[in-house]
């Protein structure tokens, strides 16, 4: 037998017994096979053994590391860099499939019953002050039942057949008052009361354990059933239910259903404010497209109030200017792009979508990430030209045809947007580009610099002659953070005395 494979199934035999081999054993384990151990060992187990493996100087990162790769996806793991950040996301994650009814490989048991998750959910968005709302799974009905009534005034066909065979518990008067979307109440219909919203002590839970167990479709999902169903063990009736508003909403697992879905509740969602739409695979070119269709829907009212949008994957960077174009009252923009194919993407403007690079936005933070093999520069550039009033950038990952220099987005920046306070380059290549980087720096009050992974400086004749240019540059008064890691520009003890001196001044 391999060692390798005796020392997994020793390990799955520790994770098996380890209530009887209770912490105190795996603490008194070597510290380098403690290490190889915390991969295979629970969330409850890894809980608990933290606290003293921390006292030790041991960090449990590896283990919620495991976990969030099985939960997320590799490449959305290592989003989480530090031990507390890890737990916190896999706590997070799995508390919402205990919510949610849900199964995994660390969900083994769990209820079928899903009307105490909703009425707290209805608790919380409708009587509660809750108007940000994180959405941890990819379940198109789901979401329709999150977004209805608070805000958008769309109603999903089939989850108003669920809501009103729900209702058949109420009086006949309730029910038609119930099934009809127009006659429900919202939160902003009572603005003028100032009426503290109404919150029960107790519950009666005889009705949830009377819940018929042949599926989702025979519970009551309308919130109006739902405060009936958990009604309070004595005091009169809280009355008609009111609905909250979603200002703030972020969908982790964005499926093509659920972007769909959301396509037909956004052009009526007005009190949206900031939209967030993440997904694990790289969504379709015509599904964002369609998308794109509502976000303009929704912005050329005058009651649109949504100005930041945070989307990935998008398959190619051509489709950011689809989106500002579609919703040009925009001042946050996230963008994050993946794609396999090779080579520069050309002449994506879609019909009905180009408009005149004269047309000026009102962005004042744009980040774009991009993993792709090659990007055509023009595409950002054209934005950039319409941001004047930019005050946030940062850019990740773009790299350039052979042959080609960062040389025009430098020239741009230094051209088109003065106002920018916060500068963020990351794994870009810009060693041939230090006079515009000079340019750029004297133009600007920026406030933040990070040049992370930019191979500055590589390619000059005079390293250190550059580098006492660029320190000169960099001691602006208005400059309170900076960063310059993995430049190689410490690699000679004249370079650490330069850097040395910029901090010190």
């Amino acid at each position: 037998m391999e060692p390798g494979c005796l020392q997994k199934q020793c390990f799955h035999a520790v994770r098996k017994h380890f209530a009887v081999l209770r912490t105190e054993a795996v603490l008194d384990l070597p510290t380098p096979l403690i290490k190889d151990l915390l991969p295979h060992l629970t969330v409850c187990q890894l809980d608990e053994v933290q606290p003293a493996l921390n006292r030790r100087g041991l960090s449990t990162y590896s283990g919620w590391f495991e976990i969030l790769q099985d939960l997320v996806g590799p490449s959305r793991a290592l989003d989480f860099r530090t031990e507390k950040e890890a737990k916190h996301e896999v706590m997070l994650r799995l508390f919402t499939s205990v919510f949610y009814r849900l199964r995994n490989n660390y969900v083994l048991k769990n209820k079928n019953k899903t009307q105490g998750a909703l009425y707290v959910l209805h608790r919380l968005l409708d009587h509660g002050l809750t108007t940000n709302l994180v959405v941890s799974i990819d379940c198109p009905l789901a979401l329709a039942w999150l977004l209805h009534g608070r805000g958008s005034q769309y109603v999903n066909l089939e989850l108003k057949k669920l809501m009103c065979c729900g209702s058949q518990t109420l009086s006949p008067s309730e029910d038609a008052v119930r099934c009809s979307p127009g006659d429900e109440s919202t939160a902003s219909d009572n603005q003028s009361d100032h009426v503290s919203p109404c919150k029960r002590a107790k519950l009666s839970f005889k009705s949830l354990e009377e819940e018929d167990k042949s599926g989702v479709s025979s519970v009551a999902v309308h919130p109006q059933v739902l405060c009936h169903t958990f009604s309070p063990c004595a005091g009169p009736s809280a009355g008609t239910c009111t609905f909250g508003q979603i200002t703030h909403l972020e969908i982790r697992t964005c499926g093509p259903d659920s972007l769909k879905g959301l396509g037909f509740t956004l052009p009526t969602f007005f009190c949206l404010q900031s939209l967030t739409l993440h997904s694990k695979s790289i969504f379709r070119e015509s599904d964002v497209l369609d998308f794109a269709g509502a976000l303009k829907q929704l912005s050329d009212s005058s009651c649109s109030s949504l100005v930041h949008l945070n989307i990935g994957l998008l398959p190619h960077i051509g489709l950011m200017k689809t989106l500002l174009n579609a919703s040009p009252r925009l001042t946050s923009l996230y963008v994050e792009f993946q794609t396999v194919m090779w080579g520069p993407q050309f002449n994506l403007d879609h019909p009905g979508t180009a408009e005149p690079d004269i047309s000026e936005l009102p962005l004042e933070k744009l980040t774009v990430k991009v993993t792709q093999l090659q990007t055509d520069p023009h595409f950002l550039t054209s934005v950039l030209r319409r941001c004047p009033y930019l005050s946030s950038l940062h850019i990740a990952g773009m790299r350039l045809p052979t042959g080609s220099s960062q040389s025009q987005l430098l020239s741009t920046l230094s051209e088109s947007n003065r106002c920018l306070k916060a500068l963020n380059f990351e794994d870009i290549k810009l060693c041939d580009c230090l006079p515009d980087i000079l340019k750029l720096l004297r133009g600007c009050m920026l406030e933040e610099l990070y040049f992370i992974d930019c191979r500055l400086l590589e390619r000059c004749i005079n390293p250190e002659k550059s580098l006492l240019e660029l320190v000169a540059v960099l001691k602006i008064p208005s400059l309170h953070t900076l960063s310059l890691a993995q430049n190689r520009l410490g690699l000679t003890l004249f370079g650490l005395l330069i850097c040395w001196s910029l901090l010190r001044d």
